[in-house]
């Protein structure tokens, strides 16, 4: 925190400063915004990161400046926290940009991680044919190492689940449980040997848990995601973010499994983990004041509220949606292309009809008209989004 005060009190001072700017200062200062930022993505301020991804590139590109990997050290990570905040226009203009520099410097790896990061921007927006279609392309067009083939085959394998779970959003594949699940192996194939490959090969593993899982074969989930477990926990340098989404994860298939205690307990670790001044004492949910925009604080939100409805605890529940929405609201303050927009509002639409039908319970349980005032009200609000 301290290295932080000292970068924004430097850049502070730059900007005071009226004498022109030489292009090396200009450089530095580039320089600077971008070792801010990545502080200020350590310390959980999003926003804050994004905004100095952002003054970073504008410096640089409007000075035509050179001698630095801009794309390296300032649009890979803002295309990256463009899609965790749900940004996905932004992302996709960021990780194009960088597409296009890489190309004209014929540097195939950042070429590479373009395209896998522009399919993961089309595969959160819906757009399952045209992330297929990308990452297919690139494995036979391109000339690529095994660790850039596997982690491809590990994002068409990403693809080939959500076009089989959401068939109205893709064109029908032929063959599609053999083409998803061969995608894994190949990529577990591909990248076994490599030890600096243990996360996505752990990524691997969870997905197969995942699809198992959903099939109802519960032992061989299970299994698969003890095998995503020892690689998860032997990368180095794990993100505060990477570990909740994991135990959010495993928090997600104890409650298909019907462990509800057992999940809990888990979705707690999401919250202290992303939360620095959490504490679970009488009540795992966090204070509403200590929340901000950050995807996977959604999803266990979610989760434990759905927990809280199979517990026969409706009121509970209703409380864990009500700093869903919250959250919600942040992201809605930041989104600024429709698209992204209309993915919010599909999203709370869908958390919205699950709380009408808890309102709807507990009226027919107490017949009392609060309850039938409160699911009119909050559909109004959904409505006026």
């Amino acid at each position: 925190m301290e290295n932080l005060q000292k970068l924004e009190a430097t850049e502070k001072n730059f900007w005071k400063n009226p004498k022109p700017k030489t292009k090396n200062e200009l450089l530095a200062i580039v320089v600077l915004n971008c070792n801010k930022a990545y502080y200020e993505n350590q310390f959980g301020k999003t926003n804050q990161a994004v905004s100095s991804y952002e003054k970073a590139w504008q410096v640089y590109q409007k000075n035509k400046l050179s001698n630095y990997d801009i794309t390296e050290y300032c649009l890979k990570p803002l295309g990256n926290l463009y899609t965790i905040m749900g940004d996905y226009d932004n992302a996709e203009n960021t990780i194009k940009q960088y597409y296009f520099i890489a190309n004209g410097e014929k540097n195939q790896s950042q070429k590479i991680a373009a395209i896998l990061n522009l399919s993961n921007v089309y595969q959160n927006t819906g757009r399952i044919n045209e992330a297929i279609d990308l990452i297919e392309k690139t494995i036979k067009t391109e000339k690529l190492s095994a660790v850039q083939k596997g982690n491809l085959f590990n994002n068409l394998g990403n693809n080939y689940v959500l076009s089989y779970k959401n068939p109205a959003f893709s064109k029908p594949i032929p063959d599609i449980f053999k083409k998803l699940e061969s995608s894994y192996f190949s990529a577990i194939r591909l990248l076994q040997s490599d030890k600096t490959q243990s996360e996505t090969l752990a990524n691997c593993y969870r997905n197969l848990s995942a699809l198992n899982l959903q099939w109802h074969n519960i032992e061989l989930a299970n299994s698969y995601f003890e095998k995503a477990k020892k690689y998860f926990f032997a990368t180095p340098n794990l993100s505060p973010r990477k570990l909740a989404k994991f135990n959010y994860e495993e928090a997600n298939l104890l409650f298909q499994q019907q462990k509800y205690t057992d999940a809990s307990t888990i979705i707690s670790s999401v919250f202290k983990t992303l939360i620095p001044n959490y504490s679970h004492q009488k009540n795992i949910l966090p204070n509403p004041n200590s929340l901000y925009a950050e995807t996977i604080l959604l999803d266990a939100l979610d989760l434990q509220a759905e927990i809280f409805v199979e517990q026969n605890q409706s009121k509970k529940a209703l409380n864990a949606y009500s700093l869903s929405f919250q959250i919600e609201d942040l992201f809605a303050n930041l989104l600024v292309y429709e698209n992204s927009k209309i993915i919010n509002q599909i999203r709370i639409r869908n958390r919205t009809e699950k709380c009408i039908a808890i309102y709807d319970f507990l009226f027919k349980k107490e017949n009392k008209i609060t309850y039938i005032e409160s699911a009119f009200q909050l559909s109004e609000r959904t409505k006026s989004g």
